[in-house]
């Protein structure tokens, strides 16, 4: 029987795949790169220490299935990501968008977000859609994904402006520098309540995203991450926290 070179390039790449996966180990450490600014999912709290339903997560699983964590804070988004592709962390939170799912190895949803615009009391507006924001001046968190829709109208908008921390761009708008805020509800309202802006500052009705949280897993790890027990695992500490929640 004649044998084709397509065929014994296609065998050739079947079998070292098949011997790659043999050798692959499961990981035994996960290096977890978490957010300093970006409330309830990682941030620093008072005592600068790292906090937040991320990193609660994560150690819960990793003492479950006996993975040493090592957890660096502190890195800027857009650097944790590349050192996420390069294969030098193992993991972060993010949310979900397309260009993400094909990077990175994502387990199902921790958690669910609101995204909001928010104004300064005196010059609230009503928008029903994100286009209306084009005529003003805005500011938006560095180098973040706040969903598809909202980062293809950001992409070329150059009145759109970007900060890296949260409590800085509502000094702006409190400032009158920018006319909104775009950013997670739940981290604008901290920031609100840390400048004691609560009269001064208003979220707009409209929801500009509602986004899910992942772990976002390199593919380039030398070691196997077991994606649908790592999901297993989410959902029975979730139900866990539904539980007590409900006592």
């Amino acid at each position: 029987m004649k044998v084709d070179n397509t065929t014994i390039q296609l065998f050739f790449w079947l079998t070292l795949s098949f011997s790659n996966n043999l050798s692959a180990e499961k990981c035994e450490t996960f290096i977890y790169s978490g957010a300093v600014d970006w409330y309830p999912i990682s941030y620093s709290d008072e005592s600068g220490r790292l906090s937040g339903i991320a990193l609660t997560r994560i150690k819960k699983i990793a003492e479950g299935e006996n993975i040493k964590l090592k957890v660096i804070k502190g890195l800027p988004w857009r650097r944790q990501l590349e050192l996420l592709e390069k294969g030098e962390i193992s993991l972060v939170a993010g949310y979900y968008n397309r260009e993400r799912d094909s990077q990175f190895l994502l387990s199902q949803p921790f958690f669910r977000e609101q995204v909001k615009v928010f104004f300064r009391q005196d010059s609230k507006r009503e928008i029903s859609k994100i286009d209306q924001l084009k005529s003003l001046l805005g500011v938006r968190p560095r180098a973040a994904s706040l969903g598809d829709e909202f980062d293809i109208f950001s992409k070329n908008n150059t009145r759109l402006f970007q900060l890296g921390k949260t409590i800085n761009m509502f000094k702006m708008l409190l400032a009158g520098r920018v006319d909104y805020v775009v950013t997670a509800y739940a981290n604008g309202m901290r920031a609100v309540r840390l400048l004691n802006a609560e009269r001064k500052v208003v979220a707009a009705d409209y929801l500009v995203a509602e986004n899910n949280v992942h772990f976002m897993f390199s593919r380039k790890l030398d070691c196997e991450v077991d994606i649908q027990a790592f999901n297993r695992l989410i959902e029975i500490h979730r139900q866990t926290d539904f539980e007590k929640a409900g006592r």
